[in-house]
């Protein structure tokens, strides 16, 4: 998307990961719902990124996975004395070969998807490698959170509302779009996956979302938190114990719910 439309309304996030990607800083982590352009953003990364580096998708299988990097990387695969064609590679030759390297930087998109032979792969070359990744808040499985430690994390937002309309104009120029630009930029609510559907004719301009793309619930539940939390110290104020004790059911209702849908999330 980005090499055609360019990356419209992102000066700030791609002057963080700039220096992130060039090893001037420490790597970093993309987060944010679908939708809302964080593998546009990592590939962008990618292309200014220092070599050897290579692109994966922790929904892709291990072995392909492991060919990216070779492949990327120009690694030479061998069985004893032996060179073996890439294609022909057993996946322990693929993983000797690369964590044989000094260095490297490896991008990993979608990495929500992590299945457990992925997270047992990204143990090993956390500890060797550079790591930047991209993956659907919230990023709550278990054995993620002590990989990613270290790895600085930027919320990826929508594209605000000045540079919208810019955003979809070139969408529009570029798709040959004959919907009206100013349209687009209101009804896509600034996620660019959802801007590039409607000016593709993939997506319908009355639509709500993108297929697969999730509603932002985390201001809602805030305000709803927060609401029960006040009804709960007005009820200590009054010393209304009826009152606190429903201000703090609330909260913990609040609560097994935000559990049980960022859990669905996943």
């Amino acid at each position: 998307m980005f090499r055609k439309i360019g990356m419209i309304g992102r000066d700030k996030i791609c002057g963080e990961m700039l220096p992130r990607c060039r090893g001037e800083k420490p790597p970093f982590i993309l987060k944010g719902i679908r939708g809302v352009g964080k593998t546009a953003l990592l590939r962008w990364a990618f292309m200014r990124g220092e070599e050897p580096k290579a692109f994966i998708s922790a929904s892709d299988t291990p072995k392909n996975n492991l060919e990216h990097i070779a492949k990327a990387w120009r690694l030479v695969i061998k069985y004893g004395d032996k060179k073996v064609p890439l294609q022909r590679a057993k996946i322990s030759e693929l993983k000797h070969a690369i964590l044989t390297q000094k260095k490297g930087s490896i991008y990993i998109d979608d990495l929500h998807a992590a299945k457990p032979t992925f997270i047992i792969f990204l143990k090993t070359i956390r500890e060797r490698f550079k790591i930047f990744a991209a993956g659907v808040s919230p990023l709550t499985k278990e054995d993620l959170n002590p990989i990613m430690w270290g790895i600085v994390s930027i919320r990826v937002p929508p594209i605000d509302k000045k540079n919208r309309l810019e955003f979809a104009e070139k969408a529009c120029e570029q798709y040959g779009s004959q919907e009206a630009p100013s349209e687009l930029a209101q009804a896509s609510r600034g996620y660019p996956a959802r801007l590039i559907g409607m000016a593709q004719g993939a997506v319908e301009v009355k639509a709500p979302r993108v297929r697969g793309e999730e509603i932002d619930l985390s201001p809602s539940l805030l305000l709803l938190l927060a609401g029960i939390a006040a009804l709960r110290y007005v009820g200590r104020g009054m010393d209304d114990t009826a009152l606190y004790l429903i201000g703090g059911m609330g909260v913990a209702l609040v609560l097994v719910l935000r559990f049980f849908l960022f859990r669905g999330m996943r």
